[in-house]
């Protein structure tokens, strides 16, 4: 279905003219003998409504049909802000984009935490407008296969794309500013996309069932490379051997079970009864105590140890954005 601001067309198509018939009599039917007519529950979830959680809430529109509508509307009104902040180089047009069920932003962020989410290839029409991030967290949504997005962001220096299931680097290779970059876990068979990333110091590609071959970034001249070990990420020993002759200050792990945990995260590994020490306290994967240099200056980057999630409820304008009628989180 396509939704515009005033309908929604269904086009249906067919190999099979006697198939075709009978999508065209299902459509006709639905239009002509709409079951809402005789299920009012259904004219409540579709239906345009107001609605107020509590005496001490706004005043809200919501209705599925509604939700569809403005996320129309949204997509032009995008559009439009771009035209305008392209026509103004100048000036600084700021606005404000709402992707995935419970993330906002504006245009001008340089941070964005959004992992853990809902996430999806089409929240790339809002965040290619992100045009300043720097640190960019999309890890864990397991869904996003498509990055053309980054290709609208030049200053990005942290990408989190890890446990997507996305295979084409393409895009990054306009992202000649990024510096870390963590892969584990996704179906990428090809890193010749980043071997032209000359900042790029810090890559994890552990758990990339499909990687075979890292010969297009041996010019690389990484500080530290994770792979993960051979029945996870597959890549021939003698090229892991090849590339730490080449780079001999670099850390290489081929090794690691996990490729989120372990040095990657940890500066060193606690022994014996420090250890088990270690994991009865409250803290124990979040303590700075033991996180390697990299690691902790992520965790400031990302605003991790305040969960300084991109949600819209974080908003300080938020109410005030639902008091002048924006009914988020429907797009």
């Amino acid at each position: 279905a396509f939704t515009y601001q005033i309908m929604t067309s269904y086009p249906i198509a067919s190999l099979s003219e006697a198939q075709l018939l009978k999508f065209a009599d299902f459509y006709t039917d639905s239009c002509l003998h709409p079951m809402v007519l005789e299920d009012e529950s259904i004219f409540r979830e579709e239906a345009w409504r107001y609605r107020m959680a509590s005496e001490d809430d706004p005043l809200t529109l919501e209705g599925t049909v509604y939700s569809e509508m403005l996320g129309a509307m949204t997509l032009e009104r995008m559009a439009d802000y771009n035209a305008i902040r392209d026509a103004l180089p100048e000036t600084e047009v700021v606005w404000r984009i709402n992707f995935g069920k419970k993330y906002t932003a504006r245009t001008n962020e340089t941070r964005i935490l959004a992992s853990w989410g809902d996430v999806v290839n089409r929240d790339n029409d809002q965040l290619k407008y992100l045009t300043k991030i720097k640190y960019l967290d999309l890890g864990h949504n397991e869904a996003i296969t498509d990055l053309s997005f980054v290709r609208y962001m030049p200053d990005l220096e942290v990408l989190i794309i890890a446990m997507n299931p996305l295979g084409d680097l393409t895009p990054l290779a306009d992202c000649e500013n990024l510096e870390y970059l963590e892969l584990f876990y996704s179906n990428t068979d090809d890193l010749s996309p980043l071997a032209g990333l000359k900042n790029l110091k810090h890559l994890n590609v552990g758990h990339c069932p499909y990687l075979r071959d890292i010969s297009p970034i041996y010019d690389l001249e990484l500080e530290r490379f994770y792979l993960g070990n051979y029945a996870s990420c597959p890549v021939p020993a003698e090229q892991v051997d090849h590339y730490r002759e080449l780079h001999p200050d670099c850390e290489v792990d081929n090794t690691s079970l996990e490729s989120s945990e372990g040095a990657w995260r940890r500066g060193a590994y606690l022994q014996g009864e420090e250890l088990e020490w270690y994991k009865q306290q409250p803290y124990y994967r979040d303590s700075r105590r033991n996180y390697a240099p990299r690691y902790a200056l992520l965790r400031d980057q990302m605003g991790y140890d305040g969960l300084r999630y991109s949600f819209y409820w974080y908003d300080k304008n938020y109410k005030q954005m639902q008091s002048n009628g924006y009914p988020y989180p429907n797009q």
